[in-house]
């Protein structure tokens, strides 16, 4: 009972969640190989014929209807031995729909078939159905991504070795009961470097396990590698019904205990995520196949499939003050927790960071960035007292009209203006700090010396200033603007009684007066 609920599960996993709504399209193109001769088909030019079956996406069933939905994986598909293409409808009504290009071809098909021209066609394929992508005229224009497979049942399993050795091109590889070639698919699989997966039958008495399919899947050398065995599964139960397969399987195959559909069941449960994540890069049916791998009870299976975990780094102290920013890295393009996709980003918030290899589906370390409340930067003024709002924290007030020079001593909460001028502080809290503006502290009144006096008229004015002494001395005079910057210095001898003409610019000014350690503070202030 519990193998029957388990089953009815997957199926409607299978069936429902990750159904996509394409209709099936169909079309035969011949493609050619001027290097080499023989093939079936014709029309193709000259050198090697190599009829093709083509399913894929469609927004309406039919012969050479229109590719839909934008643009979508190939898969080239080797045929078992003396099995047309048509013993895998199966597999192109599954995989169709969910947004793949299945591509047949239809070489080799006798009873001498050469397995390795079979798989140079296999590989050709590949590369004939991205040339489509390009061509104008092409159903498949502008539909075909750069993500490739090829997979294979039973000699074409064999094949698909032979069509993966050394070859970059592809993403992955997938035989189904692969059976030993010649040349040997074994010794091939010493040259695939691409993720594979092998699907097996127990019972399978056509192409044992023992001396094909895992000496194939021992072989190998690509750095992920897997093997699932189907618990009672047979040889030809991995295609539709076939008469030369089997009557093969009927003559060798004993203790089958799963049904065909079964095995299809079984076999789309893990191709369909497999093929998902190597050909559309998603994390979530990886996750999906390595929960089925180690939880299915259908299946047994072997695994190898080392996985590096991307390391990620911060170039300074995760502790930010408010307004500071980050930089994470990785040494390789890496999908980020931000939504973001390279090998680096920026970032000003608190929370916790991470990233996924979108190849492995690997996450990264964490790293965990806090952000310290913003600082209080506003000012309280009463007469000339300033006050920093801010509790807690340390201050040094500065003098703003002085190249924002610290002022000695003046690092209480409250700075008293001794002169006027531009002041500021900075609040400090740690390793944060922030500076407020600069607030201007004017003159309260006029200082007077002992023996002269002076006064400036008419205050305000429109035009220019009159400063007159009751004396005749010589000072210093020095104009500065609201913000404490000096605008001007020079030294004047004052006549008694005879006015000394300032101009100024509009608005509010304050004019010093040095006499020896005696300054005299007038505000100005000129009308337009």
């Amino acid at each position: 009972m519990k193998r029957n609920l388990l089953h009815i599960f997957f199926a409607f996993i299978s069936a429902t969640s990750l159904a996509q709504p394409y209709n099936i399209g169909h079309t035969t193109i011949t493609f050619n190989d001027p290097s080499r001769t023989g093939g079936f088909g014709s029309g193709g030019g000259p050198g090697r014929q190599i009829q093709t079956e083509i399913y894929y996406p469609a927004a309406t069933t039919g012969t050479n209807v229109s590719l839909t939905g934008g643009s979508h994986p190939v898969i080239v598909f080797g045929h078992g031995f003396v099995m047309a293409w048509d013993a895998y409808q199966n597999i192109w009504e599954e995989l169709v729909p969910r947004g793949y290009i299945l591509v047949f071809p239809r070489t080799e098909g006798g009873f001498s078939p050469s397995h390795n021209e079979f798989g140079l066609d296999l590989a050709l394929c590949v590369t004939k159905l991205q040339e489509q992508n390009t061509l104008p005229a092409s159903i498949f224009y502008n539909g075909v991504t750069t993500n490739s497979a090829i997979m294979g049942h039973s000699m074409g399993g064999g094949a698909t070795f032979l069509a993966a050795a050394n070859n970059s091109t592809i993403q992955t590889i997938i035989g189904l009961a692969p059976a030993e070639t010649n040349p040997s698919a074994i010794a091939a699989s010493g040259q695939v470097t691409v993720p594979a997966l092998v699907m097996s039958g127990s019972s399978d008495g056509v192409t044992p396990p023992a001396t094909h399919h895992l000496p194939i899947y021992n072989a190998l050398a690509n750095v992920c590698k897997h093997f699932v065995s189907v618990t009672g599964g047979a040889h030809c139960y991995f295609a539709n019904p076939n008469f030369n397969c089997d009557f093969g399987e009927g003559t060798s195959s004993s203790g089958i205990t799963v049904t065909r559909a079964e095995q299809h069941q079984i076999t789309f449960d893990y191709i369909n995520k497999w093929l998902d994540f190597k050909l559309k890069n998603n994390c979530s049916a990886w996750n999906e196949f390595m929960t089925l791998l180690s939880s299915d009870i259908r299946t047994t299976y072997l695994s190898d499939c080392p996985i590096n975990t991307p390391v990620i780094a911060a170039n300074g102290s995760t502790n930010l003050c408010f307004g500071d920013s980050l930089q994470l890295s990785a040494t390789s393009i890496l999908d980020w927790s931000n939504n973001s996709t390279g090998n680096s980003i920026t970032v000003s918030s608190a929370g916790t960071y991470s990233a996924i290899d979108p190849t492995t589906c690997a996450t990264s370390n964490t790293i965990t960035v806090t952000v310290a409340a913003p600082l209080d930067t506003s000012l309280s003024a009463s007469g000339t007292t300033i006050t920093s709002n801010a509790t807690a924290v340390q201050y040094q007030w500065i003098d703003c009209a002085n190249g924002n020079t610290p002022i000695v001593g003046a690092n209480m909460q409250q700075f008293t203006a001794v002169t006027p001028g531009s002041f500021a502080v900075i609040v400090s809290n740690g390793a944060c700090a922030d500076t407020s503006s600069c607030r201007m502290i004017e003159p309260l009144g006029v200082l007077h010396h002992d023996e002269v006096s002076f006064r400036v008229y008419p205050n305000p004015s429109s035009t220019t200033f009159n400063l007159a002494a009751t004396q005749s001395e010589e000072v210093q005079l020095e104009l500065t603007n609201q913000l404490g910057q000096t605008l001007w210095r020079r030294e004047v001898l004052f006549i008694a009684g005879e006015p000394f003409e300032i101009d100024t610019p509009n608005g509010l000014h304050f004019i010093r007066i040095t006499t020896g350690n005696t300054q005299h503070y007038f505000k100005v202030l000129k009308r337009p």
